[in-house]
């Protein structure tokens, strides 16, 4: 994965730094001259704050990444659990959504 020169703020560095315990040596990455400075406020999440309620549109591809991300971060943790998860439905009903820790 090359990403040489590209804005990916603080975010995009500590996603970078999560992929080698998620693909281990199986992928190169280069991310030489990368702005981790920039910030974008359009950005709102911060994957050092996951300890919060979350309305994510799995639409959105922003959303969707958080999604991917905060799920990760779960379940690499050995404290943090997902304590309520819902959906809405097609008819615009939210429902439950059972989410089971399989060891």
């Amino acid at each position: 994965i090359n990403i040489d020169g590209n804005p990916i703020g603080d975010e995009g560095a500590r996603a970078l730094m999560l992929l080698p315990t998620m693909v281990g040596n199986r992928v190169e990455i280069s991310a030489a001259s990368c702005n981790i400075t920039i910030r974008d406020g359009k950005c709102w999440f911060d994957s050092g704050n996951i300890l919060r309620s979350f309305e994510l549109k799995l639409n959105d591809p922003f959303h969707r990444a958080v999604a991917i991300i905060v799920i990760q971060l779960v379940a690499v943790h050995q404290s943090y659990l997902i304590a309520h998860s819902e959906w809405l439905d097609e008819n615009g009903k939210w429902q439950n959504l059972e989410l089971t820790e399989k060891v």
